[in-house]
Order: C-alpha cells, then sequence, then structure tokens
C-alpha cells in the first residue's frame, strides 16, 4: 500500500511540473547568443630572391594570424601553371608525365582599369600595349576578363563585363580614345582653374557652396584656408575617385574568388598623398574595401621616367605602393618595363597557395588584420606576397 501511494505521488508531481513548466518558461527571457563558423580563404604567393615562384611549400610551413591570434590552417591548396603555355592558352608540362591543373580549374579574372584621369598620352598608349601583350602571351581560355576606364568627366565605365571572349576584350582596349590629363597630370585641372564654369560640371562651387563632405573636422578648415584652390581641387576631384572605387569593390565583392585588377596610373602626388590627412585616410579606407573584396591591385606606373629624374609633379610612386602592398597585389615602376611586368603578372597571378582557415565569431563588420608568415629559417631569402586584412561580413566570404 505504501508503494502505491508514493507512485501515485510522484505521478502527480510529474503532472503538476508539466502543466506548469509553459508558465515558468515564459516568466524567463532565454538569451540566445548566436555564433557563425565561417571559412575565410586567403591567396598567398611566394617568390625567391630572383623573383621566381616557389612550388614547394607545404601546409606546415605557413603560419597565419588573423587580427594578432594564430588559427589554425584547415584549408590547404596549391595553384601552379606551367611555365610554358602556347599562346592558345594550353598547358605544357614542365616534366614528362608532370599532371597539371586544368585551366578551367584555376578560372582566374583580370580587370584591366585604365586610369585616364591620373595618366598622359603617352602612359595610355603604353598601358593599352602592355595590356594587349598580356592577353596575347599568357592569356588562358577559362580566364575571364573585363575592361574599365576612369574619367573625372565621365566617371567609371565598363567598357565590357567579364568575358571570355577575349577577342572581344582585344577590340576594346584598341578601341580605347581619350583626352588624358587630370589630377597630376595638369590638363583638366588647370582648364578647371582658370575656365569658367562649364554647366553640370563646376567642381568649384559644388566646394565653395557644400563642404560639409570635404572638410568635416577643424584641421581640413585651416587646410582650406591656407593652400591654393588648385589644391582644394586636387582634394576635391581625389575623393571623387575613392568613393567611385569604394562603390566598384562593393559590387565586386559577391563575385567568387580572386580578383586581379591591373590598375594603370601615374598616381598621386607623394607631397598631395603625405600632407592631407583627411584624403590620406579616405584613401586607405578604399584600400581597405578592395581588400575585403578579394580585389588584388597590381599597380603598374605609367610616370614617366623623365618625369622621376627632373623631380616633376607627377611622383605617385607612394600611393601606387601602397594600394598594391595592403590589397595583396604588386607594384610595378615603370611601364617600359613591359615585358617583365607581364612575365610577372603570369607568375603571381597563375602560381599561388590558398589557405583556409575558420572564424568563430560574429559578424561583428569590423576590419581584421591577416599576416602570413614561414616557419623556421623558410621565410629568411622568401618574399611572401597576400591579402592584408577583410572586413568580417559573411557575405563577402
Amino acid at each position: 500500500m505504501f508503494y502505491f501511494y508514493r507512485r501515485a505521488f510522484l505521478l502527480l508531481l510529474l503532472l503538476l511540473f508539466l502543466i506548469y513548466l509553459p508558465c515558468i518558461m515564459s516568466s524567463y527571457q532565454i538569451e540566445k547568443h548566436e555564433v557563425k563558423v565561417t571559412l575565410k580563404l586567403i591567396q598567398v604567393y611566394v617568390e625567391d630572391k630572383e623573383g621566381n615562384p616557389v612550388d614547394d611549400l607545404k601546409k606546415s610551413d605557413f603560419i597565419v594570424y588573423d587580427n594578432g591570434k594564430e588559427v589554425n590552417i584547415t584549408e590547404f591548396e596549391k595553384h601552379f601553371l606551367s611555365k610554358k603555355l602556347k599562346r592558345s592558352g594550353e598547358i605544357i608540362p614542365d616534366k614528362k608525365g608532370q599532371k597539371e591543373e586544368s585551366a578551367s580549374f584555376l578560372n582566374r579574372k583580370f580587370f584591366f582599369f585604365f586610369d585616364f584621369e591620373k595618366n598622359g598620352q603617352e602612359g595610355i598608349n603604353k598601358s593599352k600595349e602592355l595590356a594587349l601583350n598580356f592577353l596575347k602571351e599568357n592569356i588562358l581560355p577559362s580566364d575571364e576578363v573585363a575592361v574599365l576606364v576612369y574619367s573625372t568627366v565621365r566617371g567609371l565605365e565598363v567598357c565590357e563585363q567579364l568575358t571570355t571572349d577575349h577577342l572581344k576584350i582585344i577590340q576594346s582596349i584598341k578601341r580605347l580614345k581619350s583626352v588624358p590629363g587630370g589630377v597630376d597630370a595638369g590638363g583638366l585641372l588647370q582648364f578647371l582653374i582658370l575656365s569658367p564654369p562649364t554647366e553640370g560640371l563646376d567642381f568649384r562651387q559644388d566646394f565653395h557652396n557644400d563642404q560639409k563632405g570635404l572638410f568635416s573636422y577643424e584641421s581640413d578648415i585651416r587646410f582650406a584656408g591656407t593652400v591654393s584652390s588648385e589644391k582644394i581641387l586636387r582634394r576635391q576631384i581625389g575623393l571623387k575617385f575613392i568613393e567611385t572605387v569604394k562603390n566598384l569593390a562593393d559590387s565586386l565583392k559577391n563575385i567568387p574568388g580572386n580578383k586581379n585588377i591591373v590598375y594603370f596610373s601615374a598616381g598621386y602626388v607623394n607631397e598631395f598623398f603625405y600632407t592631407d590627412h583627411i584624403f590620406r585616410r579616405s584613401y586607405q579606407d578604399m584600400v581597405k574595401e578592395l581588400s575585403a573584396s578579394n580585389c588584388l591591385v597590381f599597380a603598374v606606373s605609367t610616370e614617366t621616367p623623365l618625369g622621376v629624374l627632373t623631380g616633376g609633379n607627377n611622383q605617385g610612386e607612394s600611393s601606387l605602393k601602397y594600394l598594391a602592398k595592403e590589397s595583396g597585389g604588386r607594384y610595378f615602376g615603370n611601364i617600359d618595363n613591359s615585358q617583365s611586368i607581364v612575365d610577372d603578372l603570369q607568375k603571381i597571378t597563375g602560381n599561388y597557395y590558398v589557405l583556409g582557415y575558420y572564424l568563430y565569431s560574429d559578424e561583428d563588420g569590423k576590419y581584421h588584420k591577416v599576416k602570413v608568415k614561414l616557419r623556421g629559417g623558410k621565410g629568411k631569402n622568401l618574399k611572401v606576397i597576400y591579402q592584408k586584412g577583410y572586413y568580417n561580413l559573411n557575405h563577402l566570404n
């Protein structure tokens, strides 16, 4: 009898618990903290002292830091083209029986970006010639190519979208014609300062009427009061270019894989790049946006050697070097070395490692700095080129 009552009592308690459980749960607010797991991929190029790609490294040879913390490399791939390519793009093995990666697996993406604003006619002509040489000698059938042009008046123009129709790309580049000169070439800048305002293009009036977008800090007001109208206009045109490129990076972020931007420009004058702090900060933000969208910029300086030797105003080396380094690309200082640049572009974009690691964190939207090193003494005589960071947003990975 005792056993019966005890069992009935326990069943009653269980019944009461089930009845009142929803009420108890509703009186408590349960905090959920969702942590998302994201796979981050970093493309890395390693070369020796002679500039040749190093292809014998293993996953264990690499160390990756994300915001200063070492991460566990879980994914590892090698992508290496043969040293010999037929003009048709067919891969030829270097060694008998050596297995090569298929061209379709590599699927490189190139954006030839011609900056007519910061260029002269000679620079534009040499840029077109270099791009055509690369397409003739090194392009693979599966490579996608696009053509972009930037000018002060027209802004950014997409002459050709990404396509594997390389003949269409060649024809598009050959058709490119423009009156060069802008921020640093002097032509358009001088015209805007000395000539009467053009309808719909009065940069000077825009500057005097609406300074909020340009001068957000007290130091900038002092800047406006102590410099010539040419420098003020230079900043305004420069900020317009920066905003355009940031929008471009945003539009490219959803295209999978790395985007190789071959950027032909004379860059921004070193004095302007270093002394105008607001412009410099905006420029740095632009580069971060490019890096976060997996855009590697290969900056080709179109500045003539004569201008460098005579101390001319077109010394834009620093801005181009910064753009290339921080995005994971490379800076080429003399467009006259056309064949060398073409060969190096092929080496870097066709021979690389992919390192992958998982992020166990919220999508905080913050910029994460990335650092890649080689273990032990391997990195002593080798150069490692890679993307320097990214924004922690899930749709970017």
